[in-house]
């Protein structure tokens, strides 16, 4: 590891910058030459006591940036400290006089403390040339430094809701025992060459899960592509990792091992994970959004449960959260990672000037951060068990999320948040923690599972659901099978099922359980094995009769054995089940499907029957009817969909994806309403009538450089500004 030191870099910044660091060093020579400025600071580095005098001398947010720094592994932002510090009501420095971008001459100023260095420039003076995204200490004062301890956030508490809802850890590590063990099941997920995981491994992942792709309730908050969510979280935090010369995700360590760690441990490594996940949002945000600002807002989150009052039966008011935090980063933070300047108009007060600016930033957030701050909540942070939810009715919003009105720190949570407090967590043994009902479901409680526990159950059953107190499995004969095949006897499985029984395993259960493992026994999976299709029954026999052996399937196909000499004479084509199949069907927009080539393997046809009509030879149609018919017997979108993505010869038509989904029983929901919209291709002009405080409220958005969308209330009264203008609009909108 490559030390942290100044000795390196100092050389290489500008000489105005090694000025400054050395006055704060105590340099007073008059001649200030750069290799003066440079053996001054490197005297004072060597000087424990000089060392701890600096630090005693610096400023409150130089203080902080340090101490943030030691915790940080001896580098910060400078966006960080920034925020922190208006967090933390810390005093800031007095950047009046300075112009240009702000954090660089806030970086300005904590440079010149002397403790922190830019490790990049060229000569010239501040802002030239610099890296003001993360500053460094040098090692020798981070040993001076203690880690940070921040004083308790000033948040006053609210009355406990009507209802509430928390997730209990058991429940938390049932999800997250799920999703591994589904990600096994697949045998990893495949990757693409720019090494994000590919859709078709998602959506079986997807499926594997029993959720759908735009989302899924959990406890009745919704919960947006949790796939992406749990995938990426995952990858940060390290459960998953690429394999396979970078071909593919699979589990870093056996489920095991993760299972048998302490549930602090198992959830906080989900949590960092979470907290960085730049592929996923909480809410549905544009598609052009800023991951570093969301990113930084979860830092902000997770900052601010860490500080609040530490009485677990604390509750807090969200508008009071987010009023807290306007009030202090407001005017550094936004999520949409701009904040507009403060621009004076002319013969304008500047305090009136000022409470205007401040008013429309208050009206945006209220709209946007303290939405998310919701979402946020809601989603990976109640799914953590890190919060519980509070709301006093949901009738009048369109999901739970909506309804959330106050929150507090669970007892998992203060834990996570305060590693110190895990040591007084306790492992729950195995013991009795379900009921094995007649028809071969599981109903299992959450709060006796132990760790070992919710292992086998998510090896040898399929779980329905997980709710706040209970989950449900089911056994049947696949997942008997799949268990086992992944290790352990029948036995070992049965006494198991047992031990965990609250009550005897009912004997219709017994019966069928022996004779699913008996058939188990009887039936041999071959993951490797050769097969030969021949024309005819004849023809097979004659193959036999001149030597090639192995074991007959139906009519036409023999089973090679492995020992058979060579064939390579008899062979006409090859197949490879293990590899992607041929593309043979080119698919048009109104679901027509034509066989392009001839194809030999064996599932094309009843793929093809199961999901249209068919027209001729090599002809097929998709129609509403018979995605109907197939979406009845059980088949879901993402099967129709997963099954052309891999046999296209071009691209699946983006309109017929959206109607093979709706007619699956997943139609999308649009909104359409007549809309006056106000175009103005002079910018000047257009420009002009934006920003007017007299016309703002007449519009409900700007739509495009040229385009503003009429709040239709308004419509007169802008008229009739438009008319004092000697402005009269057309009525019909020009497509040039």
């Amino acid at each position: 590891m490559v030390p942290l030191r100044f000795d390196t870099y100092l050389t290489q910044l500008a000489q105005p910058i090694v000025q400054d660091m050395a006055k704060s060093w105590g340099f007073r020579g008059k001649q200030t030459s750069k290799s003066e400025c440079i053996a001054a600071i490197a005297r004072g580095l060597k000087d424990a006591k000089q060392i701890q005098q600096l630090i005693a001398e610096l400023k409150p947010y130089a203080r902080l940036a340090l101490e943030l720094a030691k915790a940080q592994g001896g580098k910060v932002s400078v966006r960080t400290v920034m925020i922190t510090a208006a967090l933390l009501g810390v005093e800031q420095p007095d950047l009046t006089n300075k112009f240009g971008n702000e954090a660089i001459a806030y970086a300005h100023e904590l440079i010149r403390s002397g403790v922190f260095i830019a490790t990049h420039s060229i000569d010239g003076y501040y802002g030239y040339g610099l890296n003001f995204e993360q500053l460094l200490s040098d090692e020798r004062i981070l040993e001076q430094v203690s880690e940070p301890h921040f004083p308790t956030l000033d948040l006053k508490e609210t009355a406990a809701p009507k209802i509430s809802s928390y997730r209990r850890p058991a429940s938390v590590v049932l999800t997250i025992l799920g999703f591994m063990q589904a990600v096994s099941g697949l045998g990893g997920l495949k990757l693409t060459k720019s090494g994000t995981p590919q859709v078709n491994s998602l959506r079986k992942l997807t499926k594997a899960q029993r959720w759908e792709e735009d989302g899924t309730e959990i406890d009745g908050f919704w919960f947006p592509q949790p796939t992406i969510a749990l995938t990426a979280a995952s990858v940060y935090s390290g459960i998953l990792t690429t394999h396979r010369d970078d071909t593919q995700l699979e589990l870093a360590a056996p489920i095991e091992t993760f299972a048998n760690r302490p549930y602090p441990v198992q959830i906080s490594q989900l949590l960092v994970g979470f907290s960085v996940a730049a592929e996923w949002t909480e809410w549905k945000a544009s598609s052009f959004f800023d991951a570093s600002s969301y990113i930084e807002a979860r830092q902000i989150l997770l900052l601010v449960l860490k500080l609040l009052p530490s009485d677990q039966s604390a509750w807090f008011s969200l508008d009071d959260l987010e009023k807290f935090l306007f009030d202090r980063i407001g005017d550094r933070f936004s999520l949409t990672g701009f904040i507009p300047s403060q621009f004076r108009a002319a013969g304008v007060d500047p305090e009136e000037s000022a409470k205007r600016w401040r008013d429309r930033q208050r009206k945006e957030w209220q709209q946007r951060e303290k939405h998310w701050f919701r979402y946020a909540l809601s989603t990976w942070l109640y799914l953590l068990g890190i919060v519980e939810l509070g709301w006093n009715s949901r009738s009048e919003f369109s999901n739970q999320n909506e309804a959330i009105v106050s929150f507090r720190v669970t007892e998992l949570g203060q834990m996570i948040l305060h590693p110190d407090l895990a040591a007084s967590f306790v492992e729950m043994a195995p013991q009795p923690a379900w009921i094995v009902q007649p028809n071969f479901e599981l109903l299992v409680y959450v709060d006796e599972v132990a760790p070992s526990q919710m292992i086998f159950l998510d090896r040898y059953a399929d779980r329905l659901d997980i709710q706040q107190h209970t989950a449900h499995y089911r056994l049947t004969r696949e997942s008997v099978y799949r268990g086992l095949e992944r290790g352990g006897s029948l036995e070992e499985f049965l006494n198991a099922l047992r031990t965990g029984a609250k009550v005897p395993v009912p004997q219709n259960v017994e019966i069928d359980l022996q004779q699913w493992g008996g058939l188990r026994e009887q039936i041999t999976l071959r993951r490797e094995t050769q097969m030969i299709e021949f024309a005819d029954h004849q023809s097979m026999q004659t193959a036999m009769n001149q030597g090639v052996s192995g074991k007959i399937l139906g009519d036409r196909f023999l089973l090679i054995d492995q020992n058979t000499p060579a064939i390579e004479a008899l062979i006409k084509q090859k197949i490879r089940y293990d590899q992607p199949l041929s593309r043979c069907l080119k698919i048009g927009e109104t679901g027509e499907v034509t066989q392009v080539k001839s194809v030999k393997d064996l599932l094309l046809e009843t793929q093809l029957q199961r999901w249209m009509e068919k027209d001729s030879d090599n002809t097929w149609t998709l129609t509403q009817a018979s995605v109907v018919k197939a979406a009845q017997a059980g088949n879901k979108a993402s099967d129709i969909l997963d099954f052309l993505e891999a046999r296209r010869t071009d691209e699946l038509p983006p309109l017929l994806k959206v109607a093979l989904t709706a007619w699956a029983g997943r139609p999308p929901t649009l909104e359409m309403a007549e809309i006056v919209v106000l175009r103005c291709t002079n910018w000047e002009v257009f420009d002009a009538i934006a920003r007017s405080e007299i016309l703002r409220s007449r519009f409900v958005a700007r739509l495009s450089p040229d385009l503003l969308l009429v709040d239709r209330s308004q419509l007169k009264k802008l008229k009739q500004d438009l008319e004092w203008l000697g402005i009269q609009p057309l009525e019909q909108l020009r497509m040039d």
